[in-house]
């Protein structure tokens, strides 16, 4: 009896478990990332809301941004919860962190290639 009672114990754990890793932590992962975007917004991104709105990021505040969408130049003031989706414009600071240690490990590749050529000759 008390071996059956660890087993539905030990089956729901790994339910648990399982849920966490292939929903609660993507999700979360998520999340965070839409968070990011939001925070690094920028004047001059092609942004699209929630609701299928696109535009162009005119100026940014706290809470608040103002696009500027359609051929009539329309400008909206929109919270940044509203904005869904980055189409384009300047890269986030985390971005840039990571293109700039792409570059340095590339500078340090061809470095070595470069000391490895002088040995030879």
């Amino acid at each position: 009896m008390p071996f059956e009672q660890y087993s539905l114990i030990i089956y729901l754990a790994v339910i648990f478990v399982v849920f966490y890793f292939f929903l609660i932590r993507p999700q979360r992962k998520k999340d965070k990332d839409i968070s990011r975007m939001r925070r690094h917004l920028q004047t001059g991104d092609e942004v699209t809301t929630v609701g299928g709105i696109t535009g162009k990021i005119l100026k940014v505040s706290d809470d608040d941004i103002v696009i500027e969408t359609g051929t009539a130049k329309t400008k909206l003031t929109l919270k940044k919860w509203a904005v869904s989706t980055k189409e384009s414009g300047g890269d986030t600071p985390d971005e840039k962190d990571e293109k700039a240690d792409k570059k340095a490990v590339k500078a340090k590749a061809g470095d070595e290639e470069k000391s490895e050529e002088t040995k030879e000759d």
